[in-house]
C-alpha cells in the first residue's frame, strides 16, 4: 500500500514507483481536492490493483515516455468523464475503484470493461445514466452510487452484485429489474419514495 492522502503539496509521482513489485494499492485521495500533475502509467502496467483517485482536481497520466511526449491529459477544474477514455483499459489488474467526487457527468463505457473490478465507487457525481454494458462487470461485488442526485434510473446489473447502495439518489425513478433480482444487500434511502416497489 502507498497512501499518499492528504499530500497538499504533491505535485508530480516519479515513474520509479513502477518498479515497486509489490504494490497493489494506491491512495492519491485529498478531502481539499489536491493537484497532482503528473503520474506515470508505469504504476499500472505493473499489476496495481487498486486505486482511489477520489477528489483529485487535476490530473495528468504520461502515455509514454518517448522524446514526442504524448500524454494523455486529464485536465480542467475537475475529472471530465471524456478524461478517462483510454486511460481506463490501463486498468485491467484493477480490483477496487473509486472514483467518488470527481464531477462525472458521463460515464465512459471503458468502466464497464473492467474485467477484474470487485468494488466500484462512483458516489457524488453528476451523470443521469449509467451505461447498459454495466452487467459486464462479471466480477463486481459492491456498486456505490451515494448521493448520485442526477441519476433518474438504473439498468440491469451484473448477476455478481451482492452489495447495491443508492443513497441520497434523490431523482431516482425506475429501475430495470424484478425484486428477485435484486443484491442480497442494498439501500435506497433517501430517494425521495422513489425506491423500487
Amino acid at each position: 500500500v502507498l497512501d499518499l492522502q492528504n499530500c497538499k503539496r504533491l505535485r508530480h509521482l516519479p515513474m520509479e514507483i513502477g518498479n515497486l513489485k509489490s504494490l497493489v494499492t494506491l491512495k492519491l485521495t485529498d478531502p481539499s481536492g489536491m493537484s497532482i500533475r503528473e503520474v506515470s502509467t508505469s504504476i499500472i502496467q505493473n499489476g496495481i490493483s487498486e486505486i482511489n483517485i477520489s477528489n483529485l482536481n487535476y490530473l495528468l497520466f504520461t502515455v509514454n515516455e518517448n522524446a514526442d511526449q504524448r500524454r494523455e491529459h486529464l485536465p480542467q477544474p475537475r475529472l471530465p468523464s471524456s478524461s478517462l477514455h483510454g486511460l481506463v483499459p490501463r486498468f485491467y489488474a484493477l480490483v477496487s475503484l473509486s472514483l467518488f467526487n470527481a464531477s462525472l457527468m458521463h460515464i465512459p463505457e471503458e468502466i464497464c470493461s473492467l474485467p477484474s473490478v470487485v468494488l466500484l465507487d462512483l458516489g457524488r457525481n453528476g451523470f443521469s445514466k449509467i451505461p447498459e454494458s454495466i452487467k459486464q462487470l462479471s466480477k463486481l461485488h459492491s456498486l456505490r452510487l451515494r448521493h448520485c442526485r442526477n441519476l433518474i434510473s438504473l439498468p440491469v446489473l451484473p448477476q455478481s452484485l451482492k452489495l447495491l447502495n443508492v443513497h441520497g439518489c434523490v431523482s431516482l425513478e425506475s429501475v430495470s429489474w424484478g425484486f428477485e433480482q435484486f443484491p442480497s444487500h442494498y439501500t435506497f434511502s433517501d430517494c425521495f419514495d422513489r425506491s423500487p416497489k
